[in-house]
């Protein structure tokens, strides 16, 4: 594919309404690792609680460093009897202190559940022995930790966790890299301090914590291995599912460097990234297909990207649709009377797909696709890119990893059609995680952006501090508080404008699905339909449908929402099967006759027996019942079992600063054009 000529920056002839930019600030660029790398030291930690009025404490430390070695940590039961945090202060100081005496070993220590819950244990311990500038970490906007990190004499220890680079159980994970799992189960006897009395309940005890840190290893060894084989990448350089997969496809197959987005051309590029997109057009049918797209993502990423940014168009009441590429702020206006809408738009926090008039961001292809559908646009300002082919090759060749692969390969090749494309989209702005005394705590409120305080004693804080915050809101924040906050700017390898372009084509290739008369539900990549797909659309090629039933029919099904749904069919055997799907409930937990009552305004109350919680406040960790209520509220209207979509009219937008009375005239014309059709 042809790349479009790209903007010489040193050219002298201006265009009114034009700014001119050169993108050659920062850059993605190819890793060429000319030679074989030895692989990193890797070792794996686990942690064993249990319940002690009414929090989780850490009752047992299990270290795996070889295939041959392993170390394993006890609550003292004596000291336990009489101080409980005497006890577990001496635990993690054992563990600390033989991590630190042998700290070659544990360069890269990979913790299968940091994120949620080790990392909490762990950080709470690091930051109470250690002096604030030996511990830091890093955290995702979730509050789960990506990375800790212990400074000492002789180098760094990283905890890593390994759950964010292989996103399945450890057993799947185990069977996915073909090496042993657990060859014991978890025995509920093991939930109290009574088993120190018990020898041989202690015996099994010790074995089953063993086991996890052991298994979680040699499943990583066995990966490192294979990444290094075929990709020439250390899983130990890596924090992530997308980092490996950006890694290897920087390693393997990236040709050209990629330019990373200013801040102010992120922002504005930002807005017209959206997430999933589903949507909900009738409450009940019957003699229902669901059919799913092969690989829809990798499938959308052949598509032409936008590169390099030839120009910022101030203007664009002049520019032609049909012959710009990129990023556009437009007014929309759709056609009145569809049903089934098309653009995705921002409404009090989430994503709809309304009828109406509004200003927002989009993916100049997007808005070509929805011309030949009836919606009109009127282009306001944007940014024009050139188009380079980049993901292809990199699809194609896992795309037939996964169709012929088995095992290992087929898990890897999975998982990395999937991963890449979100790590261009992720947020500039960063966490960062600092320990300090707590009289140094003045001097970061007056010059940082402080997210969060957490106290870990009478001396000592945890600061969670916002960096790459945009420049107007810390401005404001100045303003208006009267402070000196500080510009703290952490580079992120990113590019929304791909991200966003990748969606925008995902969403285009959907739309004829969702507008055929028998479509009742759309997923992201999915579609409930009583309309029976052609058999060109199906087969097992990228971009191509398969039939989640495998021929049969779905006799009856309720659509009660986003998320929200059920059915039943009769399978091969002639079994009633009954399927469910509701937001924040176990899958399949609700049934049919549950569904229905749902939808006839009753409210289902499903038991959760055993839920984890866990405080960022205090860094602890509480089990306790939950329940969730599960009731009929649609966003949209239902009518005749038609769901009618939301009308918008907002013709305001932070980034539309054309002049005001412009602005106010075409708000009014629009409006009188509106109701008065």
């Amino acid at each position: 594919m042809k790349t479009r000529p790209n903007h010489n920056p040193k050219t002298k002839k201006k265009t009114l309404g034009v700014r001119q930019y050169h993108t050659g600030l920062n850059y993605i660029k190819p890793l060429k690792n000319k030679f074989q790398i030895n692989p990193g030291i890797l070792s794996a930690l686990d942690i064993e609680t249990m319940n002690y009025k009414g929090n989780q404490i850490p009752v047992c430390i299990s270290l795996a460093y070889s295939v041959t070695e392993s170390k394993l940590f006890l609550l003292d039961p004596q000291l336990a009897k009489t101080d409980i945090n005497s006890a577990i202060d001496t635990l993690w100081k054992g563990c600390f202190d033989f991590l630190i005496k042998f700290q070659p070993l544990f360069k890269n220590i990979l913790v299968h559940n940091l994120g949620s819950f080790d990392g909490l244990f762990i950080y709470k311990a690091l930051s109470k022995f250690e002096v604030p500038g030996k511990v830091g970490a890093i955290i995702d906007d979730k509050n789960k930790f990506i990375q800790i990190e212990l400074r000492t004499s002789t180098g760094k220890i990283q905890f890593k966790d390994s759950y964010r680079i292989f996103p399945v159980s450890l057993e799947n994970l185990c069977k996915n890299f073909n090496v042993p799992g657990k060859i014991s189960k978890y025995n509920p006897d093991f939930n109290s301090l009574a088993l120190f009395d018990k020898p041989d309940l202690l015996d099994q005890f010790k074995t089953y914590s063993l086991q996890d840190s052991i298994s979680l290893l040699n499943a990583l060894l066995e990966a490192q291995k294979i990444y290094l084989a075929q990709h020439n990448v250390d899983i130990s350089t890596i924090l992530s599912t997308s980092t490996l997969s950006l890694k290897i496809f920087r390693t393997n197959f990236l040709k050209h460097d990629i330019p990373v987005l200013k801040p102010s051309q992120d922002h504005f590029i930002r807005k017209s990234y959206f997430g999933g997109a589903t949507d909900y057009y009738k409450a009940f049918a019957k003699n229902l297909r669901y059919y799913d797209v092969n690989s829809l993502y990798p499938f959308a990423m052949t598509s032409p990207m936008p590169f390099k940014l030839i120009r910022f168009i101030k203007d664009m009441s002049n520019i032609s649709l049909a012959g710009f590429f990129g990023f556009c702020l437009v007014e929309v206006e759709t056609p009145k009377n569809i049903l089934k809408p098309l653009l995705p738009y921002k409404h009090e926090g989430k994503t709809i797909y309304p009828t109406g008039n509004w200003i927002g961001i989009y993916f100049s292809e997007e808005l070509k696709a929805l011309e030949k559908y009836g919606y009109k646009f009127k282009l306001i300002k944007g940014y024009e890119f050139s188009q380079i082919d980049l993901f292809s090759e990199y699809v194609r060749w896992f795309y037939l990893e996964k169709k012929v692969g088995t095992g290992s390969k087929r898990f890897i090749a999975k998982m990395h059609l999937n991963q890449l494309y979100g790590i261009f989209g992720r947020r500039s702005d960063v966490i960062e995680t600092i320990n300090v005394y707590n009289d140094e705590i003045p001097k970061y409120i007056v010059s940082r952006v402080v997210k969060s305080i957490i106290e870990i004693d009478d001396t000592k804080s945890v600061l969670l501090l916002s960096n790459n915050v945009n420049s107007d809101i810390l401005s404001e924040l100045n303003s208006v508080l009267e402070l000196q906050l500080k510009k703290i700017y952490t580079p992120v390898k990113n590019n929304v404008a791909l991200a966003a372009a990748i969606t925008a084509y995902a969403r285009i290739h959907m739309m004829e699905y969702k507008l055929d008369p028998g479509c009742v539900y759309s997923d992201t990549d999915s579609v409930f339909t009583t309309s029976l797909l052609p058999e060109n659309e199906l087969g097992s090629d990228l971009g191509l449908f398969k039939d989640e039933m495998n021929g049969l029919v779905i006799e009856e099904g309720y659509f009660l929402g986003i998320k929200k749904y059920g059915y039943w069919y009769f399978d091969e055997n002639n079994k009633r099967i009954e399927k469910s799907t509701f937001a924040g409930v176990t899958k399949n937990s609700i049934t049919w006759d549950e569904v229905i009552k749902i939808f006839k305004g009753s409210t289902i109350i499903k038991y959760i027996p055993i839920r984890f919680f866990k405080s960022f406040k205090n860094l602890n960790i509480k089990i306790n019942d939950t329940s969730i209520s599960v009731k009929f509220n649609p966003d949209k209207e239902l009518r005749d079992n038609i769901y009618y979509p939301i009308n918008i009219f907002n013709l305001k937008h932070e980034m539309d600063n054309r002049p005001l009375l412009q602005r106010l005239f075409n708000k009014m014309k629009k409006f009188i054009k509106y109701f008065v059709k």
